[in-house]
Formats: structure tokens, C-alpha cells, sequence
């Protein structure tokens, strides 16, 4: 429970300096927490929008396939 906890705020934490996708949220989160799960990073990002925290939007592509963003909310 206290990994998952501290995990969200450090999701917090990196949205709050900027607009990230979602394989470049994973690949810093691996930083300081190698053994997390990817399945378990998207499922707290989905409850951090679903809670009204963060949102999602599609990025602009760039010669690939359209990126998913997050950001914080208002």
C-alpha cells in the first residue's frame, strides 16, 4: 500500500513540471522503482484522471502513432 502511495505522488510530482506520455512516465518511474509493473503504472494514472486529478490527451504525432499525454488538472 505505502508503494503504491508513494509511487502516485512521485506521478504527481512529474506531471507537475510538464506534459509527459506515457512510456516516458514508465521509463522514470523505473528510475527509482525498477521492479515496478507497467500494467501497474497505467492503472494508477487511470485512477489519478478517474479521481479528476490528472487528464489525458492525445499528443501530436511525430511520424508515429499518436502519443497518450497526461497532465494535471486545473
Amino acid at each position: 500500500m505505502l508503494k503504491k502511495d508513494l509511487i502516485e505522488l512521485c506521478l504527481l510530482h512529474l506531471l507537475s513540471t510538464e506534459d509527459l506520455y506515457g512510456y516516458e512516465i514508465l521509463r522514470r518511474v523505473h528510475e527509482s522503482f525498477p521492479d515496478t509493473q507497467e500494467s501497474a503504472i497505467y492503472a494508477l494514472l487511470r485512477g489519478l484522471c478517474k479521481a479528476g486529478c490528472t487528464e489525458s490527451f492525445a499528443g501530436s504525432t511525430s511520424g508515429g502513432p499518436t502519443r497518450k499525454y497526461y497532465r494535471i488538472t486545473g
